[in-house]
């Protein structure tokens, strides 16, 4: 783990590094240089100290350290990659030579070189910011085979990464729960990632209560993702005071419709494996699966299941990043039906760390479940 971490904070300082020394040669005016170097230096370092610290600590100065380097990050990222455009660009002059010379070097060039490298990174922030505070609403349709159940249909909604925190307003859990409402759900899912870690216990009743007013004919189940696993645990006041069910490798019988399961984050060592949780869920009634991370799909589509929920990625939240999470994962964002298991992956309702979205939407999504008199072949 010391050494992840090593190697993280190595591939983190490498670019931030870059920039410094690059930016910091456009200027001309040496006190220019040594001011934007200082200022830089404390932005740069400013996340990789405070993060940890907010996480584990949480005193109010170095939660609002923590805040700053939340907005900025972002605009390190994309100061970073505006600079390598910037650096393209240069380079096919070199060859196509369309920018003389003489203006490469005038004092004007750097002056419109720098603010357009400190604008453009503020604005595509900015544009993140704004669509951060719009929670969209998802629907699919699907099929699946009604076994020995009574239902003809069934309406899910779900969703993932809530990371709640400081930052996280009263207005944007009255929105999330009056969206959930209006899809009039039979069952609310969450798979994962609720509350950011274990540093947020003053408003943990203020949450628990808007999660209450969720009206959910069966009910909200959840399942624990990796940051559960710093913080709330399924047993905690919170969970209690919320209303929410929490499934730890377990599955319930729910109005003898369909039976829903719950799986602990790879986080956990005392996951269970794919089958010792199958094993004891009887074969006669649908089954949805919530499990955070959408790994092993495919051993996954082997098994009994005909739904599973998923989380985690957020669709890389910030671009380009998505692509990244992409090879990562076999379904990074969206839905996909393998063998007879339909998987559906959530970029979330909220963001991890920086609030800020630039290549996916908060959203929750909207399952319309058909069972229908029919079985897998």
């Amino acid at each position: 783990m010391r050494l992840f971490f090593i190697i993280a904070l190595a591939i983190y300082l490498a670019p931030n590094f870059y920039v410094l020394l690059r930016v910091r040669s456009l200027f001309c005016n040496p006190l220019h240089k040594t001011i934007f170097a200082a200022i830089y230096a404390l932005l740069a370092l400013n996340f990789p100290i405070s993060e940890p610290l907010a996480h584990f600590h949480g005193g109010r100065l170095v939660r609002i350290f923590a805040i700053i380097a939340y907005y900025t990050l972002p605009w390190l990222l994309y100061l970073f990659l505006f600079l390598l455009l910037f650096e393209l660009t240069l380079g096919a002059n070199r060859i196509f030579k369309f920018i003389e010379t003489a203006t490469l070097q005038s004092h004007r060039f750097r002056l419109v070189s720098l603010c357009a490298l400190f604008i453009l990174p503020a604005l595509a922030m900015a544009a993140g910011i704004i669509n951060y505070h719009i929670i969209r609403v998802r629907k699919y349709q699907i099929e699946i085979p009604r076994r020995a159940s009574t239902l003809s249909q069934l309406r899910i909604v779900f969703a993932a990464d809530f990371h709640l925190r400081d930052i996280t307003t009263r207005r944007f859990m009255q929105t999330f729960v009056e969206k959930v409402n209006a899809q009039n759900p039979d069952i609310v899912l969450i798979p994962g990632d609720i509350l950011e870690g274990d540093r947020h216990k003053s408003r943990e009743d203020e949450f628990a209560a808007q999660f209450r007013r969720i009206k959910s004919k069966y009910g909200v189940f959840a399942s624990l993702g990796n940051h559960e696993f710093y913080g709330a645990k399924a047993g905690s006041d919170f969970f209690v005071h919320s209303g929410i069910r929490v499934l730890e490798d377990e599955f319930v019988n729910v109005a003898d419709a369909f039976y829903c399961a719950g799986r602990l984050d790879q986080h956990y060592p005392h996951r269970k494996p794919l089958d010792d949780l199958m094993r004891g869920i009887p074969k006669n009634l649908p089954l949805i699966m919530l499990d955070h991370r959408p790994k092993d799909m495919l051993e996954t589509s082997r098994a009994d299941v005909d739904i599973q929920v998923m989380g985690h990625t957020h669709n890389g939240q910030l671009f380009p990043l998505n692509y990244i999470v992409r090879c990562v994962y076999p379904l990074n964002w969206g839905y996909r039906k393998i063998n007879n298991t339909h998987f559906f992956v959530t970029s979330g309702i909220q963001t991890w760390g920086p609030p800020v979205k630039t290549s996916s939407n908060n959203e929750i999504v909207v399952i319309d479940v058909k069972l229908i008199e029919e079985s897998y072949k």
